[in-house]
């Protein structure tokens, strides 16, 4: 974890770049396990650095009242099977968390019920009664969002693709497109 920190200032910014360490060693059993994997380490992350530094200045986090909430912004940068599981922790972030927001609106999307896009109203999720979690960039290289089924380097039957993706375990089964989890990922709100 880098951190960089910004000018001594009243409300000041700090930069945090982490490298997530939850699906090290840990590829074979799906997108979906490590999308929750992800989805709680970033929880977790937020949640330690908020505390750390709301504790640097003497006040504690459990006793912060919800005029004092706290802003993060987070971005996710995945590179090949990274981004599914970025993609996959994003969504589950966006259920986990809480949207305050009133109104018939899709707060994942900034889009009214009239399909309208509403370029005023800031979008966030709460975690925690008083920690606002802004999502703002996600970025993906090289990550196979629509799977790798027919579209190996060598084409290869489908009846291979299917002795592969059982080989790869329940990972291999998602990429393959053995399962419908990609499809539900691309077509859910």
């Amino acid at each position: 974890k880098n951190e960089i920190p910004s000018q001594h200032v009243q409300n000041a910014s700090t930069f945090i770049v982490h490298n997530a360490v939850c699906n090290e060693g840990r590829t074979d059993d799906g997108i979906k396990k490590g999308g929750e994997r992800l989805a709680n380490e970033i929880i977790n992350v937020i949640r330690q650095e908020v505390n750390q530094r709301t504790g640097l200045d003497g006040t504690n986090l459990n006793n912060t009242s919800s005029k004092n909430p706290v802003d993060v912004t987070i971005s996710v940068v995945g590179n090949s099977l990274g981004g599914l599981y970025g993609r996959y922790a994003i969504a589950r972030l966006a259920e986990i968390l809480v949207s305050p927001q009133p109104g018939p609106r899709n707060h994942a999307s900034g889009i009214d019920s009239e399909g309208e896009a509403d370029r005023t109203e800031k979008i966030y999720f709460v975690l925690d009664d008083n920690i606002r979690v802004h999502f703002n960039v996600f970025c993906t290289t090289a990550s196979p969002h629509l799977g790798c089924a027919n579209h190996t380097y060598i084409t290869i039957p489908r009846v291979a693709e299917i002795g592969v993706a059982y080989a790869l375990g329940e990972t291999g089964r998602d990429l393959f497109r053995l399962n419908d989890l990609l499809q539900t990922m691309a077509t859910s709100p």
